[in-house]
């Protein structure tokens, strides 16, 4: 079994509340786990209006096939958000 797992940072420019950001935060979440079948989660900064972090995890039978999902991810959560998507980390786990 292959886990690889990052932690996104959003930056929501035009939030005016916390309901606008979880609005964003929430459509992109649900967007991405109909896409892709992955976990996604808010997992920091829930209670700042203008950021959130969100955990990605991608579990797959293969090494090089759960890579390959994870940068797709990635790049639909970039090119998608309605905020500025940074990766602050990113790392795999074999086990078995």
């Amino acid at each position: 079994m292959h886990v690889e797992a990052a932690l996104v940072e959003l930056r929501l420019a035009s939030a005016e509340s916390l309901k606008d950001k979880r609005r964003v935060v929430r459509g992109l979440i649900d967007a991405a786990r109909r896409r892709f079948g992955a976990s996604l989660a808010e997992v920091g900064d829930q209670n700042l209006l203008r950021r959130a972090e969100i955990g990605v995890a991608v579990v797959s039978g293969s090494a090089a096939r759960a890579r390959e999902d994870m940068d797709a991810i990635l790049r639909w959560i970039e090119e998608n958000a309605e905020a500025e998507a940074t990766v602050l980390g990113r790392d795999s786990l074999t086990l078995g």
